[in-house]
């Protein structure tokens, strides 16, 4: 038998992406936007990680077009900007599905069009020509066909297209999108006394909109989404397309380590607490300012929700246990509260705010309240129910 000889210089197959697209796909896709009527920018997390931020506003006011984030892609464009519309998909706002469906120019950056962005494909923004970047071709066309694919890093592509193309003006189609907004607001239309939402709303304001937030995944994943208003560029950190519940915590040591002058905050569920809370410790050794929110329903919620839309209320597994939390907390030297009515919520963020170190918040909150607006399986993002209580339903 041989030996093996183990080779001095081993030849590795290289990655040198693609970062700056094709002269001829930058006036391609110019002419496309420039024809278009009804546009619509889509930022995905490829905005975040090519540091495009300012790049995406630049380019979304030169073309005068809305912007819709993935779940991943929020914060990529201050809530506050005008043209900033927030999520689309299966539990996206509804002015932005709305405009979504009705585009009929689809500028996709950095973002996969995953089957929760799209809903049922064949209903999919029928108007519309999609006109998807990304750095990874493989992305490019894989579940929707692609009128004009471009290869490349979305910062310099966002930037070539800014150069290239005049300032524009959509006036008609925002104020359509203005009035979709007015005919079908967020509302919480929760009952009890404290729905999860309404924790949201004190969190955006005692941070005013400006604070560091990483979500786990669940149920207050999908509230956050909707009822935090991301000033602050950059600021949003979850889980997505895998969905690992047990991410927020661990990932929040990494985020506070990267801005050690800002608190993070944690929103995460009593289910994907339980999944790494022996992280407190480092929290508590590292002495991090960390303020974590829990939103303990007694329930794995998502899961419930959906066995109860379309299992018939057949609940199996989705109830947990969990321990006294605030005792847990103390146990490790962390203050806490534990909130039972939406009154308490001011006191006790303030109290999580003002506290130094980290800060432990028990939220109590209705355990069978559901995600809404919700665009169910099979069905376009324009036929998304609102309300369950009275049925109110898009397009």
């Amino acid at each position: 038998p041989c030996e093996f000889h183990y080779p001095e210089r081993i030849s590795r197959v290289g990655y040198r992406p693609v970062v700056r697209a094709a002269p001829y796909q930058v006036q391609r896709a110019a002419q496309a936007i420039a024809d278009a009527k009804r546009p619509v920018v889509l930022a995905g997390h490829g905005v975040h990680v090519a540091t495009a931020w300012e790049a995406l506003r630049r380019f979304a006011e030169r073309i005068d077009a809305p912007v819709v984030s993935t779940l991943l892609g929020l914060s990529a464009l201050s809530a506050d900007h005008p043209l900033c519309l927030g999520m689309a998909g299966m539990h996206g706002v509804a002015w932005a599905n709305l405009a979504v469906q009705h585009a009929d120019l689809l500028v996709a950056m950095g973002m996969r069009m995953d089957d929760r962005f799209t809903g049922s494909l064949p209903h999919f923004a029928p108007h519309a020509k999609l006109l998807h970047v990304d750095i990874d071709p493989a992305e490019i066309g894989k579940r929707v066909p692609t009128a004009v694919p471009m290869v490349g890093d979305v910062r310099f592509v966002m930037e070539a297209l800014t150069e290239t193309l005049p300032e524009m003006d959509h006036r008609d189609w925002l104020a359509q999108i203005d009035a979709w907004r007015e005919r079908h607001p967020l509302e919480v239309h929760a009952q009890g006394s404290l729905p999860p939402q309404e924790v949201i709303r004190a969190l955006h304001r005692v941070t005013d909109g400006e604070g560091i937030v990483v979500s786990d995944v669940g149920q207050h994943q999908m509230w956050v989404a909707q009822h935090y208003r991301f000033r602050r560029l950059n600021s949003f950190f979850t889980s997505g397309g895998l969905g690992t519940m047990g991410y927020s915590l661990p990932a929040a040591l990494g985020v506070q380590a990267g801005h050690p002058a800002d608190p993070v905050w944690v929103v995460v569920g009593d289910g994907s607490f339980q999944m790494n809370l022996q992280e407190l410790a480092t929290v508590v050794q590292e002495r991090l300012p960390i303020k974590i929110v829990i939103m303990d329903n007694g329930y794995l919620g998502m899961v419930r929700q959906w066995q109860e839309l379309f299992h018939g209320a057949r609940y199996i597994g989705t109830p947990i246990s969990g321990p006294d939390f605030v005792q847990l907390a103390a146990s490790y030297g962390i203050p806490a509260r534990r909130v039972t009515a939406t009154a308490e919520l001011p006191e006790a963020f303030a109290a999580a705010r003002e506290t130094a170190g980290p800060f432990l918040l028990d939220c109590k909150v209705e355990q069978d309240e559901n995600v809404y607006p919700m665009v169910q399986p099979g069905t376009g993002n324009a036929d998304f129910v609102e309300d369950p209580r009275g049925k109110a339903q898009g397009r």
